[in-house]
Parts: structure tokens; sequence; C-alpha cells
């Protein structure tokens, strides 16, 4: 393949969507990207398959891996430098020239003359993790709402299964949409997109382990995910209004997302939460191994201090 270098080309190629994508993935268990802890997105969609690539091109001889960490970004050199095969040589050629991301964008404007975006998944948490980021992403948004559907989406349904979640840290890459001023027709089509969708009720039973030594502090959770009913939006509230009824309970609301609680989490860990959620139909059922013995664990875990039904 011979590529064109130029910047007045006449041939663009764009890439197949991919085989599974990680947007698929993340919509079929009902989360978003975590930006604390283990980054499993990174390592399953990025990490992994390099490895892949670069084991077929270079088999068992030793390679330089060139990694674009900007100056300002040692402390993730150190952390790159030990890994992979013990054939791979890293090199950080813009560490090692004192280059900033501004060099970086300086240099492709004077050789190019055009300016260069910082790239990002739609539905990428660090985008939004700084002030610049925020700054920077959301006009892309508010300039190209059919992007952020995605993200939005996602989000939406995470948030319903736990309202914990959040593109942001736990907090929602919706609230921070709506304040700005501009985001009405961006908003209104999102929720027109939930319209045209299929809507479930969903069963979900969360079990929280505690820390060892520590019953103040959540451990490893197991979650159990069954879709009950399908439907219209409309009609899936319908059933959940009627369940809330029958059972003797009230639906939750913030206006965007209904649940009804048959039980709450508890003070003390280990402890369990089970809740009745109305989201678009694109979960699939899933129950981890070990769920049910983290489950009465829970059940029997410390004197119930939080409201529970």
């Amino acid at each position: 393949m011979i590529l064109d270098d130029t910047t007045h080309p006449i041939l663009c190629l764009t890439s197949a969507p991919g085989a599974y994508r990680l947007s698929e993935e993340l919509l079929s268990v009902a989360t978003v990207p975590q930006s604390g802890g283990i980054r499993k997105c990174s390592l399953k969609f990025k990490g992994w398959v390099l490895d892949q690539v670069i084991a077929q091109i270079v088999g068992d001889e030793e390679f330089v891996h060139v990694v674009g960490f900007e100056a300002g970004e040692v402390k993730r050199m150190f952390r790159d430098m030990p890994l992979g095969p013990g054939t791979r040589i890293p090199s950080y050629p813009l560490i090692e020239w004192g280059w900033y991301r501004d060099d970086c964008e300086q240099y492709v404007l004077d050789q190019l003359g055009v300016r260069w975006p910082k790239s990002a998944c739609v539905q990428c948490p660090y985008a939004f993790s700084l002030a610049e980021g925020r700054d920077r992403t959301i006009p892309r948004y508010l300039a190209n709402p059919h992007e952020a559907l995605l993200g939005l989406t996602m989000e939406h349904l995470a948030v319903a299964m736990n309202p914990r979640q959040g593109l942001l840290a736990g907090q929602q890459l919706y609230d921070l949409i709506a304040s700005d001023p501009d985001s009405g027709p961006l908003l209104d089509m999102f929720d027109r997109h939930l319209d045209r969708m299929p809507w479930a009720i969903y069963d979900v039973r969360r079990a929280m382990a505690a820390k060892p030594g520590d019953a103040m502090a959540r451990g490893q959770t197991h979650r159990s995910l069954e879709l009950l009913v399908e439907g219209s939006r409309a009609d899936v509230l319908a059933h959940l209004d009627r369940a809330a009824y029958l059972l003797g309970r009230d639906v939750e609301t913030d206006g965007r997302h209904h649940r009804v609680w048959l039980r709450t989490r508890n003070l003390y860990y280990p402890c369990v939460e089970h809740v009745l959620t109305a989201a678009p139909a694109l979960a699939h059922d899933k129950t981890y191994r070990s769920f049910e013995t983290a489950w009465l664990a829970g059940l029997n875990g410390p004197a119930q201090l939080s409201l529970s039904f």
C-alpha cells in the first residue's frame, strides 16, 4: 500500500467499524468506561489488540515501540516502561525533546497549515476530567449532535441500572451538556432518540462485599441483570407504574430515570440492593457465576441501617 502524504487528498478510505466494538460491550452490560481502578477497556480494546498486531509483525525479534507521551506525562512513561515482552524497547521522543501538546500542535500547523484537534472517543471519561477537556469537547458535541447520542445513551442506560454511575466520575454528561445555554436542540434530539428505541423493565440485583477488616468499606460488587418485559417507552413506564402499585412501592424519578426500589443498600457491608428500572432495551441478561453466593452473604450481613423493604 502506498499512502499519499498530502494536504489535498483526492481519496478517503474510512475504516470499517470493526467486528466487535467497545461501545457494543458497554451497552450490552449497561455500564460506562471507568476513570478509576483497572482500565479494562484500554487493556482489552487497545493494549491486547496492539500486542497481537506487533506479535504478528515482529515475532520474537526485538522492536522499538514509539509512544507519544508528551513532556508532562513522565509518570505515564515510568508506568509504561516495564510493560510488554522482553523484546520491546520503548521510546518516548516527545519527552526526550521536551515537547508538550502545544509544541506538537504548532509543529503540525507549521508543516501542514492546519490546526489538528485532539481526538477522543465520544464516550471517553478522560475527555471531561479537566476543565480544558470539557471546554473543548462540549462545543464539538453541540456542533455534531449525532456524535453525542452514543455517549448520552450509554450513560442513560448505566445510570438507570445504578444511579451512582456517570461518565464524569459519577457525575453525568447529560447535566454537563444541559449547563450549556445552547444545548436545547441536542437534548431534544436525544429525547426523541430515546422515544424511537425499544425499552424494557430490568430486574437488577447487586451484592456488595466488605473490604477485609473494614465493614464500612465496599469490596467487590456482584450484579445480576435480567430483562423482564419489552415495549415502547410509554408502555414500559406504564408497566413500571403498575408494578409499583401492586408492590405497594413508589416510583423514584428524576425526570429522566424511573425506578422502583425493592431493597436499598445498607450502611455496612456486606449488603445488597434490588431495583426494578426502565431503560432502553440494549442490555443483555447477565449474572456472574459467584453472584448467588455473594447475594446470600449480603442478605445475611449486618442489620439494615438504611431504608429497606
